[in-house]
């Protein structure tokens, strides 16, 4: 592969209903502490979706996890362009 081409990776691993929970959650900017609450999970089941979400989406940061998320259309922000509730 030539740099600067894009790489042309497959498509993110399907997720599971809680990690879908825990995605809508975090793009409301909810904390872990406050996931855990909402949920009724442990900080530790929270901080392993948190994980499997960003394998599965191929990111290292929670800003690359939130743009993955966006992208893949996983969650909506309300107020941005295309956004809804």
């Amino acid at each position: 592969m030539r740099r600067g081409q894009p790489r042309h990776l497959p498509p993110p691993l399907p997720l599971t209903e809680r990690e879908h929970a825990v995605a809508r959650l975090i793009a409301k900017g909810k904390r872990t502490r406050d996931i855990a609450d909402v949920l009724g999970v442990s900080l530790s089941t929270v901080d392993t979706h948190r994980a499997n979400l960003g394998r599965k989406l191929r990111t290292n940061t929670p800003a690359q996890l939130l743009i993955a998320l966006l992208k893949e259309g996983l969650v909506k922000i309300p107020g941005l362009k295309g956004g809804g509730a």
